[in-house]
């Protein structure tokens, strides 16, 4: 059985495909060698692009509050306030990823 996080990995869309379902516009690649692209952070506000995409190792950073993470993470905090169950399901709705979380209910309480 494979781990969730490679599924994921492996499966896991451009920045470019995951900016366009969120409805946003994909910054510029800054620098042709990293092929870093540089935004403004969501999470605070300030004048210049401190959130730096790395589309190469699928990752995200903000230089100014310190948050990042992969591209999962991403869409859970911009979207669902570190919701990990509503992001699966969006990235199974959005990009036929299935879902770790398919099929699993909480466990019931005996009274």
């Amino acid at each position: 059985m494979l781990d969730d996080k490679y599924v994921y990995a492996v499966n896991c869309p451009s920045w470019g495909e995951i900016f366009k379902k969120l409805g946003l516009t994909i910054p510029p690649i800054r620098n042709d060698f990293t092929l870093n692209r540089y935004m403004k952070c969501f999470l605070h506000k300030e004048k210049t692009a401190s959130l730096s995409l790395v589309e190469r190792k699928s990752f995200w950073y903000c230089f100014g509050c310190h948050e990042g993470g992969d591209k999962f993470h991403f869409v859970s905090v911009f979207l669902f306030q570190r919701n990990y169950k509503r992001t699966a399901r969006w990235f199974e709705k959005k990009f036929g990823i299935p879902s770790p979380y398919r099929g699993k209910s909480k466990p019931r309480r005996e009274v």
